[in-house]
């Protein structure tokens, strides 16, 4: 599963700059308010120093003319006129109350996140987002299920097999199914094979926002970034002094590569890495996965014949004899339709 350290401690200093500006910008309102208006200085002064008097009061001390009790009762009263003094001039000037107090973006926790000690609604609101982007499903936005429009599709009924719209019709309807009836380490690893602009990245999208809405996490990354991030962990491991930050990020992220209920990997074959790393790290990935309790997408523009000359038989035949093989046929469709491969 997912290591949320990274995610935690970018929380926290989400949080932490959110008071900051909170405070610095309700200290920048209240400087202007008392710019604008000096008798409220004046005002604010006379309600600090009668508030200042009642604490004496409470402590006992008082003046010849009043006991300790009737003192107290007299620095209450004198502590209420300010007040109602201070809201009088504040009302007729439209002037908030809180203007002297920092601008929350969350009242409820004040931007601390929690409320007596329990997670306010905010964080999880900013935590959604966050995970999104650290899974880059935000990458996918808008690739849903109820946005898949068929009428992009060719429909020549003279296809072998059917129309691509009538292909992708009963695709959609097995791939839907799919993500209903998902669960990791269960459910097939999936092999979308195809020409560019078919569609392969639009439905592994629908897949994984899918999924998403079931609380079940998915990764998406496209090869070339997949391979990018596999090429900075090794070179963190095999330096004298690596940066300890640096290189606990690249094995979390690691770890979830090899953990994370379905990953989705875009676009194989587009990678430019030396063909034996390419090999090794690959299968290195599905093998683990294969025995964990995961399942995994793969998408590619090349044909069994092209992976073979990419990368070799072994990958090929694993690929083809464990993973359910997609095609997608067709005429790119990507200028029509805005979304990926």
């Amino acid at each position: 599963m997912i290591n949320d350290d990274i995610l935690k401690q970018t929380l926290r200093e989400n949080y932490a700059k959110r008071r900051n500006v909170a405070q610095q910008r309700g200290a920048e309102r209240e400087a202007a308010t008392l710019a604008d208006y000096p008798e409220l200085a004046q005002l604010e002064q006379n309600v600090a120093a009668a508030g200042a008097e009642l604490a004496l009061a409470a402590l006992g001390e008082s003046n010849d003319q009043e006991t300790p009790s009737q003192n107290y009762q007299t620095k209450q009263n004198e502590l209420r006129l300010a007040e109602a003094a201070r809201k009088e001039f504040l009302d007729n000037h439209n002037i908030p109350e809180s203007y002297h107090q920092p601008m929350w973006t969350c009242t409820d926790c004040q931007d601390t996140g929690f409320v007596n000690g329990k997670p306010c609604h905010c964080l999880e609101q900013a935590y959604t987002p966050l995970l999104h982007k650290y899974l880059n499903l935000d990458l996918l936005e808008g690739m849903t299920f109820a946005d898949f429009d068929l009428s992009i599709f060719e429909d020549d009924p003279a296809t072998e097999g059917g129309s691509v719209r009538q292909r992708m019709s009963r695709l959609e309807d097995i791939m839907a199914k799919y993500t209903r009836d998902f669960v990791p380490g269960v459910s097939d690893d999936l092999l979308f094979i195809g020409p560019p602009g078919t569609g392969k990245t639009f439905l592994a999208g629908c897949i994984a926002n899918a999924l998403t809405d079931r609380d079940i996490r998915v990764l998406y990354i496209s090869a070339i970034e997949l391979f990018r991030r596999l090429s900075i962990l090794r070179k963190l491991e095999a330096a004298f002094m690596p940066d300890p930050e640096a290189k606990k990020e690249a094995e979390q992220f690691y770890n979830l590569l090899q953990t994370i209920p379905l990953l989705i990997i875009d676009d194989l074959g587009t990678e430019e890495v030396p063909a034996g790393i390419r090999l090794s790290e690959l299968l290195q990935i599905i093998n683990v996965r294969s025995r964990g309790q995961t399942s995994t997408l793969i998408s590619s523009n090349l044909s069994p014949r092209e992976l073979t000359e990419m990368y070799d038989e072994r990958l090929v035949s694993r690929l083809y004899g464990n993973f359910k093989v997609i095609q997608f046929k067709g005429r790119d469709i990507r200028l029509r339709r805005g979304h990926g491969s």
